[in-house]
């Protein structure tokens, strides 16, 4: 007579959502769903069938360095601990990034007993297929549309440079070789890219290398600087970086997003002749002034302005009579002017001229004699413009001169 087999207590089970993925970017994580258990023959033996086991990566599967992360965590031969109860299904989601190669089959992930490991041992293998391409590149500043304008750095050399920061690559993956900070004009096709610098992690690939080439720093991100193209030539460009990984006697690249934007370092100019033509402004007369390019005017602040100054051209200022008094007179006019709110100035000019000899002989203080004092000027020229005393801002000016 035969006794009943003896039961397993501890049961895992592991399996997958699906058992190979392919098509996967070279830096991009392939994922996949794994599903453990105690498939316990009898849960209420121990502990009410709550047992603990380890979860790990088989290394001798993995001998190309394929990075596997459970919930954040790298997955390893020494494994963690993990919980399963029998009837109930733990659901984990396991990413796996490439290493050395492009291809990974076999992987395997198991969960085992941590007290008879020797004996409870459950695996699962898979295959992951990445596509046969360099890796990610990009250009994290500037962003796209950017301006370069005569508020960017200078340098006395060069001109005016745009600061560009590339990141977001491996140095340290298979087959890396270089990485090109490329341009060309906005207008122009991909056949026009130009390379400016390349940048190597591998300094032996430097020494072989053509054009102008760097060392890409420790920290890994590459810092360089976009100038254009001249010194003031205003055009719109894109710009990029493209990494270059060997394959064969070829390589595989990858170009980062462009990023577009306008050089524009020419200040507008003064274009055409300023109106009036004539150089003379006449009362109700607009000064005109023409530039080579349109102006934001609604960027014009206090600081960003134009400033409009007035000189001297140092042309004989005219002093032809208006009136003439031989001896007592006086003067008025019917015309009626509007004066208020505004500041008036009189110029009064006092002409003495010598006639004759005799006049030269007088004794001092004689002679032609004005009132000029403000109650005359209150008095005889406030009411001629009908102008109240408090809006008057007066300046008299006399100007003596004596003719032999």
């Amino acid at each position: 007579m035969l006794d009943e087999r003896t039961k397993k207590i501890q049961n895992p089970k592991i399996s997958l959502d699906r058992q190979s993925v392919s098509g996967v970017a070279i830096g991009d994580p392939a994922c996949f769903t794994v599903y453990l258990t105690n498939d316990s023959e009898q849960p209420e033996s121990s502990g009410g069938g709550i047992s603990i086991y380890n979860f790990y990566l088989d290394e001798t599967s993995n001998p190309n360095g394929a990075k596997v992360m459970v919930d954040g965590i790298a997955l390893t031969s020494s494994g963690w601990d993990i919980t399963l109860t029998p009837g109930v299904v733990t659901q984990k989601t396991i990413e796996v990034y490439a290493g050395r190669e492009f291809d990974y089959e076999g992987l395997r992930i198991g969960v085992k007993s941590k007290t008879d490991w020797s004996h409870v041992d459950e695996r699962v293998a898979f295959d992951i297929h990445y596509l046969r391409q360099a890796g990610a590149v990009a250009i994290s500043s500037p962003g796209d549309k950017w301006i370069m304008n005569t508020d960017a750095q200078f340098n006395k050399k060069r001109g005016w440079f745009l600061p560009v920061t590339i990141s977001g690559f491996n140095k340290h993956q298979k087959n890396f070789d270089h990485i090109e900070f490329q341009y060309k004009e906005s207008q122009r096709g991909d056949d026009y890219w130009t390379n400016l610098c390349s940048y190597y992690a591998d300094s032996t690939l430097l020494v072989q290398a053509n054009g102008v080439c760097e060392m890409i720093p420790e920290n890994g991100n590459i810092t360089t600087q976009f100038y254009g193209e001249g010194t003031v030539m205003e055009k719109a460009y894109d710009l990029r970086a493209v990494l270059y990984c060997r394959d064969g006697n070829s390589f595989l690249t990858t170009p980062s997003k462009i990023v577009s934007g306008v050089k524009d370092t020419r200040r507008p100019q003064l274009f055409g002749t300023p109106e009036p033509t004539s150089g003379i402004l006449k009362a109700g007369d607009n000064i005109i002034f023409n530039f080579s390019e349109s102006i934001e005017h609604n960027y014009l602040s206090a600081t960003t302005n134009f400033e409009v100054k007035g000189e001297v051209n140092n042309t004989h200022v005219s002093e032809s009579v208006s009136l003439l008094f031989n001896g007592n007179g006086s003067v008025e006019s019917e015309a009626q002017r509007n004066f208020s709110g505004k500041d008036v100035t009189i110029v009064l000019a006092h002409h003495i001229i010598k006639e004759t000899k005799q006049r030269q002989k007088k004794k001092p203080g004689s002679g032609f004699q004005m009132n000029t004092g403000l109650d005359w000027i209150q008095a005889k020229i406030l009411p001629l413009i009908g102008m109240p005393t408090r809006m008057v801002n007066l300046i008299c000016q006399m100007t003596l001169k004596n003719h032999q």
